[in-house]
């Protein structure tokens, strides 16, 4: 079952007000956000953790539908 987007955005803002220093969390604000580009969310993530893959993976894969290569 999905958690409508609303729900999970409001469970995203509640896990960075617990942990803002956590990439993961704002790997999860950019997603629930709709993978936008340029977003500061993604940005922050790959600040804290620059070896964060679920992260890269996802940015290459909305750089890539966006057709933006380089």
């Amino acid at each position: 079952m999905e958690i409508p987007a609303a729900a999970r955005r409001e469970e995203v803002l509640t896990a960075l007000d617990l942990d803002p220093k956590d990439a993961s969390n704002w790997h999860e604000y950019w997603r629930a956000g709709g993978y936008q580009l340029p977003d500061s969310s993604i940005d922050r993530c790959l600040e804290l953790d620059p070896r964060h893959c679920g992260a890269r993976i996802d940015l290459g894969a909305a750089l890539v539908v966006r057709k933006r290569y380089q």
